[in-house]
């Protein structure tokens, strides 16, 4: 008895088979089934992690999918979103083939982007920004000049930190000084705030002697990285006594 319903079984899943086989030789060579989304996974890199404000980055990405699958023509959407409380995601590009490489926009704050293909999103990557900081020399003491130590002999240094944007009010500020001697030892000398994108010193030198002075600005609101200003370069100079007398 149990051989006899054995069979229709057997002679069904014969069947069957037959229609796959017939089915695999109809499919025109070299044809590649599309897979969908959940089977894929999707990578993306950034070609730089800290920049400075006003400067862009490339992003590239590509599909991760098993063997035979399509992914020249998956559809490829990439999504930037800066560290503002304002700021919308922003669509910075629809590739047209995977895998693929785009270079967004200028990029004010910090911010992070990442890609979806055929309903896969990758991970996240971040960028860093730094703001622009430009340290200015005074009028009356432009760079080169020579400066005099004592309070009597104090300068006013003023500078900017763009973007200005109010997030960035209270920013830690430091004006650093190199010695002309030195390998890249710049050591704080006085320090500061950011004010509506500006902020200003009246210093005080002590220690005569060349030096090289610029600013920097502490990571703070929608910036992730330190601002680094241009250099300024001074002789610093004791100041003559006239109460003093070389007698010979």
């Amino acid at each position: 008895m149990r051989s006899t319903k054995l069979v229709p079984a057997v002679a069904a899943s014969a069947a069957l088979l037959a229609l796959a086989a017939a089915g695999a030789s109809a499919r025109p060579a070299g044809h590649k089934v599309a897979l969908p989304g959940g089977n894929c996974r999707v990578s993306i890199s950034v070609s730089e992690r800290v920049i400075t404000a006003g400067e862009t980055v490339s992003v590239i990405g590509r599909p991760h999918c098993p063997s035979g699958a399509t992914t020249a023509t998956l559809p490829v959407a990439v999504y930037q979103h800066e560290a503002t409380t304002s700021a919308a995601l922003k669509l910075i590009g629809s590739p047209t083939s995977a895998p693929f490489s785009l270079t967004s926009g200028p990029i004010s704050f910090d911010s992070s982007f990442y890609a979806v293909i055929n309903g896969v999103r990758s991970a996240t990557r971040k960028v860093r920004v730094a703001p622009q900081v430009v340290l200015n020399a005074p009028t009356s003491s432009p760079d080169g000049a020579q400066l005099l130590t004592g309070r009597r002999n104090q300068v006013r240094f003023t500078g900017t930190v763009n973007p200005a944007t109010a997030a960035d009010n209270g920013a830690g500020v430091f004006l650093e000084r190199q010695e002309a001697t030195s390998n890249e030892e710049w050591h704080p000398i006085q320090g500061g705030t950011v004010k509506e994108g500006a902020f200003s010193f009246l210093h005080t030198f002590v220690v005569p002697g060349a030096a090289n002075l610029r600013v920097v600005v502490r990571p703070h609101g929608p910036f992730g990285a330190r601002g680094i200003s241009n250099a300024l370069s001074y002789e610093i100079s004791e100041p003559e006594n006239p109460k003093l007398a070389i007698l010979s």
